[in-house]
């Protein structure tokens, strides 16, 4: 299965203009990213997203319609669960979504997402950056180790 994962770009900090969390919006550094990353997917015609599930924070999804503006393939769902989701809850997603048309892409947050991806690859990958997205291929049923990393991309390294 391939697997797409993507953490919103950044964000602006948290303010008592927001009445909560998920009212966040990118920074301009966040904005600038997301158009690096649609630069790179329109140069890469061949990546494509299948399902595309994205979580209800304003941030991610300022992200994906950045990101994936004018794309023929990009057609985003709101999906609830993705909201500061836990390791083990965006396990529940993925096999959920298992027979969904691939790649499946999820578009959320931190921690959840890093925690993830180090289960999956059984490495210490690290802290998913803003906008860092990665292209796995994974084996299903999902146990620690079943996915290999085939692809990283982060904005900061994009011209």
């Amino acid at each position: 299965m391939k697997l797409w994962l993507m953490r919103h770009a950044h964000a602006e900090p948290w303010s008592a203009d927001y009445l909560s969390d998920q009212e966040r919006l990118l920074s301009a550094r966040g904005r600038l990213d997301c158009t690096k990353l649609h630069e790179w997917f329109q140069q890469y015609p061949e990546h494509q997203a299948r399902t595309i599930l994205v979580s209800p924070a304003q941030r991610t999804q300022e992200t994906a319609q950045r990101v994936l503006q004018g794309l023929k393939w990009a057609a985003m769902t709101l999906c609830d669960p993705l909201w500061a989701a836990s390791q083990d809850e965006l396990k529940r997603l993925i096999t959920l979504h298992a027979d969904s048309p691939g790649p499946l892409m999820l578009i959320g947050h931190n921690p959840g997402l890093s925690e993830l991806l180090a289960w999956l690859t059984d490495s210490s990958f690290g802290n998913m950056s803003p906008g860092t997205l990665v292209m796995l291929d994974v084996t299903l049923p999902l146990h620690a180790g079943s996915g290999e990393i085939e692809l990283s991309v982060q904005p900061s390294d994009l011209i």
